[in-house]
């Protein structure tokens, strides 16, 4: 007998023995019982243990049949896509997919080696044996590690789709119902996969300078998540370049924190505004409203930062919205000093320092200036304005922020 033969002969009678259904139950509890023991969260869901040992036993079969035959394209087994979807739709990490045919590599590997010595007599090549099974199971799994992560990464963009579009009806309902309307928190919360909508909720809108930056949206929120003790934000798309995002938290988050991540939005080329905290479906609404708002004001402003907060610019929200009539207040605040001018541009921001920081000293120490220079200065901007800065102090202080979100028309 050829060599070739006494191999066809020794895989044949593998094959053969290990059809058997005792032997299938065997190796059946040689590879799930190990993948058990390594994954516990498997072992623990009655669904997935048997969907494991149903995709083990299909693999074997079908592994011994294609052994008959010349090697080939691997088709995945449909028990095995099974199990992949079921790991999906269960919500276990890839990372246990690929550990289940770690776990079963090795398996195999042992198994054989014992085999070949069972089959193998005095005149049978153990050696060819194993290389050629081996060859062939190693094959058979890579092709099934690559199929399988496929399908599993397919489902969980199904779902992921499924519950987002889900997620965006509840939330535009939500938003769309009048002020006022009472909802059932428990039943919200339950619709929005349990965002905790009970507590404190920060409404988030966040927009991708270009569409080129739209996959760093989902990241840049859960950063920002993450920076507040956000354990479970709502994310939800509402399409374009825009993402709306949620934080539920006990307390209002702090605005240097908030605040914090604006030089790393800016080297994204992502902008960001957010409400201010309010309780429940109410305050869900509320905020999201102020989180808009505040968007608005910062795409208008050539001078806005990465990050806005509604609660920095309510002020300026309010005046502008006025139209035509906040123009003329300006106007008529600052006088001379509203001019599109270097130097005008200088004295209002001199002005504007020492107004927010109360003092001549700290004014200058924020300009990185002398404080006669300030002093200096604020006395060039009295003169534009017409009056000693102690009168209208507010009125002024308003005018500049203006200025200085929306510039100036003169």
């Amino acid at each position: 007998m050829s060599k070739d033969d006494a191999l066809e002969s020794l895989v044949e009678a593998f094959i053969t023995a290990e059809s058997e259904p005792a032997a299938l139950d065997i190796w059946v509890e040689r590879i799930a019982g190990p993948t058990l023991s390594e994954i516990p969260a498997i072992a623990g869901d009655a669904v997935l243990a048997d969907s494991l040992q149903t995709s083990v036993r299909a693999h074997w079969l079908a592994f011994l049949a294609s052994l008959r035959e010349p090697a080939r394209e691997v088709q995945l087994v449909q028990a095995a896509a099974a199990f992949a979807a079921d790991m999906a739709q269960r919500g276990r990490p890839l990372t246990e997919l690929f550990q289940t045919y770690r776990v079963a590599q090795k398996a195999v590997w042992n198994y054989l080696t014992t085999a070949a010595r069972a089959f193998s007599g005095e005149n049978r090549d153990e050696a060819g044996f194993i290389i050629f099974v081996w060859n062939r199971a190693s094959d058979w799994l890579n092709a099934s590690i690559v199929a399988s992560v496929e399908i599993f990464q397919e489902e969980q963009d199904r779902l992921r789709l499924g519950a987002a579009a889900q997620a965006l009806v509840t939330v535009r309902g939500i938003l769309d119902a009048p002020a006022g309307t009472s909802s059932d928190a428990r039943e919200v919360s339950a619709a929005l996969g349990g965002y905790p909508i009970s507590s404190r909720n920060t409404a988030l809108l966040l927009r991708a300078d270009t569409p080129r930056e739209v996959s760093g949206l989902r990241d840049a929120a859960l950063h920002l998540a993450r920076s507040v003790g956000s354990r479970n934000p709502l994310l939800v798309s509402p399409g374009g370049r825009d993402l709306w995002c949620w934080l539920a938290t006990n307390a209002a988050p702090h605005r240097e924190t908030l605040l914090a991540s604006s030089a790393r939005f800016g080297e994204q080329g992502i902008r960001a505004a957010a409400g201010t905290a309010l309780p429940g479906p109410e305050g869900f609404r509320l905020s999201h409203q102020e989180a808009q708002e505040a968007m608005r004001i910062s795409l208008r402003s050539p001078n806005a930062r990465p990050i806005t907060l509604y609660a920095d610019v309510e002020v300026l929200s309010i005046i502008s919205s006025a139209g035509a009539s906040a123009e003329r207040f300006v106007q008529r605040t600052l006088g001379d000093l509203a001019d599109d001018t270097e130097v005008n541009a200088r004295l209002r921001e001199t002005l504007h320092a020492l107004l927010t920081t109360g003092s001549v000293d700290s004014a200058a120490r924020q300009l990185t200036v002398h404080k006669n220079t300030v002093r200096y200065r604020v006395a060039q901007a009295e003169e534009l304005l017409g009056a000693p800065l102690p009168a209208g102090r507010a009125e002024v202080e308003l005018a500049l922020r203006y200025l200085e979100a929306f510039g100036t028309s003169r």
